[in-house]
Order: structure tokens, then sequence, then C-alpha cells
């Protein structure tokens, strides 16, 4: 349970009782994720109900966290198990966190990149050549298994 779940008494500045939200869902999926990495929950080596209770709701108790080999995940279990809650990143946040959306690395031609860019430089040379231009269509159509040409052909 997150920290403001265990507080059902607590209110905000207009005197309202705060429910659990969203914040607390993304407090459970740290948790979730610390077992997973970890094989225990961030609170299993209290073993009572009320010593989980003293941790989880005190705001100094720091979670133990050992070491992991993306420090990308690392990084993520602490932005769910962050125990203020209007600290705890929100969803937004937490999608475009590299963990979970990694930048994408520059794109490395392969070896059929290349054997269609030599096929397009030849219908393109010899536009003028209907057939040499349905050749290369249906090479670069063999190269890439697809059906229909290629947009790059068909824009020649």
């Amino acid at each position: 349970m997150s920290p403001e779940a265990f507080m059902c008494n607590e209110q905000d500045s207009k005197g309202n009782t705060i429910k659990c939200e969203r914040a607390s869902d993304i407090w459970s999926l740290g948790c979730i994720l610390y077992q997973m990495v970890y094989g225990k929950t961030p609170f299993a080596d209290y073993k009572t109900f009320w010593a989980k209770f003293k941790v989880i709701t005190d705001r100094n108790h720091k979670i133990c966290y050992g070491p992991v080999s993306n420090p990308w995940l690392l990084d993520l279990m602490k932005k769910w198990l962050t125990c203020e809650r209007s600290e705890r990143w929100r969803i937004p946040q937490l999608l475009k966190h590299p963990f979970l959306s990694p930048p994408v690395p520059p794109h490395i031609p392969s070896s059929q990149d290349k054997q269609c860019k030599l096929i397009m430089q030849i219908a393109q040379d010899h536009e003028s050549v209907p057939q040499i231009v349905k050749l290369c269509t249906q090479l670069q159509k063999l190269i890439l298994n697809v059906d229909g040409s290629s947009k790059q052909l068909r824009e020649i």
C-alpha cells in the first residue's frame, strides 16, 4: 500500500478527505517492479503489519536499492517509489522515461537497404526505358518480399 493509502484520514488544504488516486497505483507498480528486480518487495524485511506501516508512512525512511545493471531501471523505481505523493512522477512523465521509452538508435543500413538503393539508382538512371524500370520494381519486390512496388520507385 502507498503511504497515502495508510493515511486514510489525510485532508487537502480545503479540508476534503484525500482519496487514493493514480499516484497510489504508481506506487503499487513500483512495488511490483521492485519485486521483479530484487525478488522481494521493498518492505519484505519488515515482518509485521505495524513495522511495515511505520516505515512506509515515515517520510524519512529510505528504501534500500541493490545494484542493477541498468541505471535507468534504478531511476525509474525511485520515481515510482517516492514517498511524497506530490513528488511521485505521473503517468505522462513516466511514459517518457528513458527506461520505458529508450532513444531509438540511428538506422543502420542493412544489405537489403543497400540492394534496394542500388536498384532505385538503376531505375532512376534508366527512367526513359520502361522495361528497366519494371524489372527494377520486380527485383525490389523480391528483395523486400512485399506486395506492390516501393514508394520510392513509384515516385520515378
